[in-house]
């Protein structure tokens, strides 16, 4: 019986959410596949990954007497990709694959700073500076992405290099929606 998983890949990422409060990080991710129909022009993906992705708030309102500051967070996620490969060329392959993913988050958390401000027992507006790490409390999320890449044979195993962009759909932010976006350069193996 042969190995159920035939394509294993480790990647860089990076967020693209597109907000003028939100500055962009870098994030990891590994995962492995099964590709079925490998001798086909199109083949079908599907597998697992786990992805860590990051980005930075600049600020947050938190209500009359507190707003949080730099924080900084960490999204722990187990996705699972469905999608079609496209190949073209004979020897050395160029593809194009597409499909849809689920993300579901096993951890998500924040770090930075959180300001706030009470009046004491004379009336006197009392400030203080806290850092904080603490729970996110983000939800899981699905989307589509998008990607190109090479398939370069060496020996029995292919080498495959893809830039792929993921696409996915709304996490809350406070009051304010962030859209779990980021591109990706994964670099892995094939076993033919």
């Amino acid at each position: 019986m042969r190995f159920p998983l035939n394509e294993f890949g480790i990647s860089a990422n990076r967020t693209i959410i597109k907000n003028d409060n939100i500055s962009d990080r870098y994030g990891f991710g590994i995962g492995a596949y099964h590709s079925f129909l490998p001798d086909k022009m199109i083949n079908v993906i599907v597998g697992m990954e786990y992805n860590r992705t990051s980005f930075v708030v600049s600020n947050i309102h938190g209500g009359h007497f507190y707003h949080y500051t730099d924080l900084t967070y960490h999204i722990n996620y187990i996705s699972i990709p469905l999608g079609l490969r496209i190949n073209m060329g004979k020897k050395v392959k160029f593809f194009i694959e597409t499909g849809g993913y689920a993300d579901l988050i096993i951890s998500s958390n924040r770090k930075g700073t959180i300001h706030t401000y009470y009046p004491d027992s004379s009336n006197l507006v009392v400030s203080k500076d806290s850092q904080i790490n603490e729970k996110a409390g983000y939800s899981s999320s699905t989307g589509v992405y998008f990607g190109v890449g090479l398939r370069i044979p060496i020996s029995k195993y292919e080498l495959i290099i893809k830039p792929d962009c993921k696409l996915g759909l709304n996490l809350y932010l406070n009051r304010d929606e962030v859209y779990s976006r980021y591109v990706r350069l994964t670099a892995g193996f094939k076993i033919n």
